[in-house]
């Protein structure tokens, strides 16, 4: 028997981060295509369930257009379509989980314990559900898996700890100790974006990555392979969107002409892609430096690109403090300041005297 075990959809998220506030709209439409994606992928592998492993949704944001959507979406699935509702698809009173008439082959996790659904005489699945916006710590209830020669999968929405992650306490924390101790042949994740699979727990990822904080780790779905007390998985990446930073010297360039051809070079290399760039080194001091001038013109192959300037001008302070300016006082005043600030401030006020607004240094 095989499963396709996916998590983490997030379907009508709001995007309300500074760094993800561009076409939002668009944004979610991605969101929905992801989550269409990995069915498919399900179908070609010719599963014969579904695990849903939480946060489908956005609670607070879902639309009834979605959720029509997501409904058709699973009932295409045509086998058991297995839901272990999380912190943002909580099962409330007033969720989509509650009020919507959902396909025949849909089982929503409905309670904060641990329950059975028998996929097979020998093969039991066990789910569970947040049952608001935070869950406790551990397994509810003790959960062991009965012994009964039967293969026994655990599925929940749950923050591991102790491991590659940060402590979520809110988000039902569970230790591998803890895992281990249901007795359960594997345990079906949801919660963490960046798919990880050790051979007993496994996160899939987010079928897409949900901003630039996730641009590390795979994001897809896994095929779960069932036969007797033999479970398997298999990743497969579907994510269409992609996200790539990296620091970009731009030393000794004369002009804005100059680091323009070395960001065009960098984009061509990533066409398709989110990039970020950050822009490093000493520059003449008269080169200016226009990012959103940039960032228009050459952002046109790539879903979005982002430029961080943080260029330096290439003074020789030394020579500039000998001169007999109002430059020249103002550089060798600061040079012999004791102001642990001075070297920026130098910077920004050369800037400044030569016709520039932007401050140096800012982050």
């Amino acid at each position: 028997m095989r499963i396709l075990h996916l998590a983490d959809t997030h379907l009508d998220r709001v995007f309300g981060a500074a760094d993800d506030r561009r076409d939002p709209v668009r944004r979610r439409a991605g969101l929905r295509d992801g989550l269409s994606r990995a069915l498919a992928a399900g179908r070609a592998e010719d599963v014969d369930a579904v695990v849903l492993a939480g946060d489908v949704y956005e609670h607070a944001s879902v639309t009834a257009d979605t959720v029509a959507f997501l409904a058709g979406e699973l009932e295409r699935a045509a086998v058991p379509v297995l839901v272990t509702p999380g912190n943002h698809d909580p099962y409330v009173a007033g969720s989509a989980w509650q009020l919507h008439a959902w396909p025949a082959n849909v089982h929503i996790f409905a309670a904060d314990r641990v329950e059975p659904f028998e996929l097979a005489d020998d093969l039991v699945v066990w789910g569970t559900a947040f049952c608001a916006a935070t869950a406790p710590a551990g397994i509810p209830d003790g959960f062991v898996a009965p012994d009964d020669g039967r293969t026994h999968l655990l599925a929940l929405h749950a923050a591991l700890t102790g491991e590659r992650w940060a402590d979520e306490g809110r988000h039902r924390t569970v230790t591998r100790a803890q895992l281990e101790a249901t007795g359960a042949a594997r345990v079906l994740l949801g919660h963490f974006h960046d798919g990880y699979d050790d051979g007993f727990l496994c996160y899939p990822g987010s079928p897409e990555p949900l901003g630039w904080g996730e641009r590390h780790g795979d994001h897809g779905v896994s095929i779960v392979a069932v036969s007797g007390a033999s479970v398997t998985a298999r990743h497969i990446p579907i994510a269409a969107r992609r996200y790539v930073e990296r620091s970009v010297s731009v030393a000794g360039t004369a002009s804005s002409a100059d680091i323009e051809a070395l960001v065009s070079a960098e984009a061509s290399r990533e066409a398709g892609a989110c990039l970020r760039l950050v822009l490093e080194g000493e520059v003449a001091p008269g080169c200016v430096l226009d990012v959103g001038a940039l960032t228009e013109r050459l952002g046109g192959g790539l879903e979005e690109l982002v430029l961080v300037d943080r260029t330096r001008p290439a003074y020789d302070l030394e020579a500039i403090a000998r001169e007999p300016s109002v430059r020249g006082r103002f550089v060798a005043r600061m040079l012999g300041s004791d102001d642990p600030a001075a070297s920026e401030a130098v910077l920004a006020g050369l800037r400044a005297l030569d016709g520039h607004a932007e401050v140096l240094g800012a982050r």
